[in-house]
């Protein structure tokens, strides 16, 4: 048995997309929203749209991964920050203190897709004239209630990828008619890289023993394109062109050449056919019955203890210590969980934020998406509990 951290793309997925009916869901629903290879980018055109004076300034979470801070960096804004509490919630009286005369922007981020309070933070937004940016990278398919999470701020960015199986995409909704982006709309991802990630996806995916014969296919293709991209190195290398052949949708890198990206057609076609109701349903299910499991497990903690209606969760998060080494064991037998942002990007004043320090170090979480079933999870549990 193999399980993922993250959705998995299957054969079956890939090749009967184009049969399936057309899904409407917020935000993709709503006829304002402009694609890009994956969220930063999204980010980093939401940033040009400000068209930000150099004395303005934006006012981030300090608990942070490192893809959303890039952007702001190589936009050349000014950064300011505030606290976020062990929780995963805003410091909202923390927030509103460290508001100055040249706060432009304010960003917020729905982490894990379970809300932020927004209501005091909108009102005091609209009265001093403050743009508001919903991070909802994590919360494709969350509400607040019956309001969809990024649709109170002026903007709000999507990591569709993170929810759905697909190589590459996210997007920008804007709602506030004063903002728009100017961009090439006919760019799309270099075609290796697609096949690239592809191919990663399909011989990564969540497993079980009667597939292991089937996944050596993907596997011996994987090994081949692995084998052509390290020759594509050498190329750029040799050659020091751009290297769109090496772009990657995850990890730190920002690459400015792929602003312009939009999502390729395969993950635009499985995006299109996609059963969102079903993914949320899934999601929220797998949530509940590990916050039954571990909601009395003395060997660690659980940041959120219940699962609000209309939340669809990105993973289960536990606080656990010596996170990494759980994490390294899992992982050797298969198990993928999450070691949630690790990286520690230097803009930031870490001394300043030892909460956000703690989250950055301690938090473990288990994958609750669409593919992960109750062996799965039960056996995830039997190893975490033998870790600990």
């Amino acid at each position: 048995m193999k399980v993922s951290s993250k959705p998995s793309l299957t054969w079956e997925i890939l090749t009967s997309r184009a049969d399936r009916p057309r899904q409407e869901v917020f935000p993709l629903n709503t006829g304002r929203c402009e694609y890009f290879y994956s969220a930063r980018y999204a980010l980093a055109a939401a940033l040009d749209a400000l068209k930000l004076a150099p004395q303005q300034s934006i006012l981030m979470p300090s608990y942070n991964c490192w893809v959303e801070v890039e952007p702001v960096v190589r936009s050349g804004a000014k950064i300011d920050w505030y606290r976020v509490k062990t929780d995963f919630s805003i410091d909202e009286d923390d927030l509103l203190a460290r508001i100055r005369p040249e706060t432009a922007v304010i960003f917020v981020i729905h982490y894990l897709g379970f809300p932020q309070r927004l209501e005091n933070i909108r009102r005091v937004c609209t009265e001093r004239g403050i743009v508001l940016i919903e991070d909802c990278a994590h919360a494709l398919l969350s509400n607040d209630g019956d309001i969809p999470l990024g649709s109170m701020g002026d903007m709000a960015i999507f990591s569709i990828r993170k929810t759905v199986p697909i190589t590459d995409g996210g997007c920008l909704l804007i709602n506030n008619p004063a903002f728009s982006v100017k961009r090439p709309r006919s760019v799309r991802p270099n075609r290796f890289v697609t096949y690239f990630v592809a191919s990663e996806m399909l011989a990564g995916g969540t497993t079980t023993d009667a597939q292991r014969l089937g996944q050596m296919v993907f596997l011996c293709n994987l090994a081949v394109a692995r084998f052509v991209r390290i020759g594509l190195k050498g190329i750029h290398k040799i050659l020091q062109d751009r290297g769109d052949y090496l772009v990657y949708p995850s990890g730190n890198n920002f690459r400015e050449y792929a602003k312009n990206w939009g999502m390729s057609d395969i993950s635009a076609a499985i995006v299109r056919g996609s059963d969102f109701s079903r993914i949320k349903e899934l999601r929220r299910a797998n949530f509940l019955y590990l916050l039954e499991k571990l909601k009395n497990e003395e060997r660690c903690m659980l940041p959120i203890h219940s699962l609000p209606k209309g939340v669809c969760p990105l993973f289960f998060p536990v606080i656990v210590r010596d996170r990494d080494r759980v994490y390294r064991e899992l992982k050797d037998r298969g198990l993928s969980g999450h070691n949630w942002w690790g990286d520690f990007h230097s803009a930031v004043p870490w001394d300043s934020f030892p909460d956000a320090v703690y989250l950055k170090e301690n938090v473990f979480g288990f994958p609750v998406h669409q593919d992960v079933v109750i062996n799965n999870l039960d056996k995830m549990l039997a190893t975490f509990n033998k870790c600990l």
